[in-house]
């Protein structure tokens, strides 16, 4: 479940974000799909941070560094959610995986 956030911390508006592995890479998508972002490559810049890699005919051509940053949270070896960060490090969403 994913939540977009206002500068207070407000929840400003929801979807669904969902994480999968395809062809030996870590992807994300919004549900219902974002028009730009569509299933994109989540790039590991750090253990747990991700930044968004968006495709053009199979090749990433833009990594959204530091513009866009997915920081995980584990419990327990399983990741239960993550914020997302803007190019000044503030978070602007948050999600949280279903059970």
């Amino acid at each position: 479940d994913y939540a977009e956030l206002d500068a207070t911390g407000k929840v400003t508006k929801t979807s669904t974000f969902v994480v999968d592995y395809e062809d030996g890479t870590l992807k994300g998508a919004w549900v219902p799909q974002d028009g730009y972002f569509r299933h994109f490559a989540l790039v590991r810049i750090a253990p747990d941070w991700f930044a968004p890699g968006v495709y053009d005919n199979s090749v990433i051509y833009e990594v959204l560094r530091p513009d866009m940053t997915l920081e995980f949270t584990r419990v327990t070896g399983r990741p239960v959610s993550f914020v997302l960060r803007d190019g000044d490090d503030k978070v602007t969403a948050q999600a949280t995986r279903r059970p």
